[in-house]
């Protein structure tokens, strides 16, 4: 295990910069990071809630936010999608096997639906389906980030898919996003840094993108530049939901905005 271990929360984050490319367009994923991902996934492994008595940023409360996209643009799938942002999470999965019982390789409810999956805390079944999904659609950055965020693989193989990704990635904020978390796996903390600032930048309305930067130029010892990512992060998550530990944030800005 590592010291400060990325937290599990996964299939959330990303939602809502989903949907509002899918009601102009349609990316895909993430979650995530998959079609369309959201803040507010029930963890597998959350991190606490209360602020550690250790100022060190090594503190292992201090976990990055995994995070997915999922998705939403026809009425059954914004149904869907609405009961997922009210944490309605056996609503949504049966909406969304409605769908699929009408078209079994429907991207965005296959999407949906491993989001409900893992939010209930069916971790096999959300895995399942990603890989269903990568059958159809190979090349799909988010399901593949998604994959990746919920399952893990071998650090140095998913490294190369996902910048090999990238190159032909149309959505690539869940692919920066995807190698920031997989730096940070790696203590790498200055490519983790450059790689969720870039998903930050294409994504800039993205609490967790912001708290997750923050965290990554905390490591880096950079506290200014920090604190002024946590108020970023605090002030987006005051406008749309979130994954991260607001008290946990508000915890870190304290001390770094106390510090001389």
């Amino acid at each position: 295990m590592k010291s400060l271990r990325l937290s599990m929360l996964v299939l959330s984050v990303m939602l809502h910069q989903m949907v509002q490319a899918q009601g102009a367009a349609a990316p895909a994923r993430a979650a995530r990071s998959t079609a369309a991902a959201k803040p507010t996934a029930a963890p597998s492994s959350s991190p606490s809630s209360q602020p550690s008595a250790a100022p060190d940023v090594t503190d292992s409360s201090l976990q990055i936010q995994r995070s997915v996209l999922r998705a939403a643009i026809d009425p059954d799938l914004m149904r869907a999608y609405k009961a997922l942002g009210q944490n309605q999470f056996a609503q949504a999965r049966e909406i969304y096997s409605q769908v699929l019982n009408v078209n079994s390789t429907q991207r965005d409810a296959l999407l949906g639906i491993a989001y409900a999956h893992q939010a209930l805390g069916n971790t096999d079944q959300a895995l399942s389906t990603l890989r269903r999904l990568i059958e159809l659609y190979p090349r799909d950055s988010d399901a593949l980030s998604a994959l990746y965020l919920i399952g893990g693989g071998d650090l140095q193989a998913e490294e190369t898919r996902f910048k090999q990704l990238l190159e032909r990635s149309d959505q690539p904020a869940a692919v920066h996003y995807t190698l920031g978390v997989l730096y940070f796996d790696q203590a790498r903390y200055g490519e983790s840094e450059r790689a969720f600032s870039r998903a930050f930048a294409l994504s800039p309305n993205q609490p967790d993108y912001a708290y997750n930067l923050a965290l990554a130029l905390d490591h880096l010892g950079r506290s200014r530049e920090a604190a002024r990512q946590y108020v970023q992060a605090l002030n987006l998550s005051n406008q749309t939901s979130a994954v991260f530990s607001r008290d946990l944030a508000r915890a870190r800005l304290k001390i770094l905005t106390a510090a001389p």
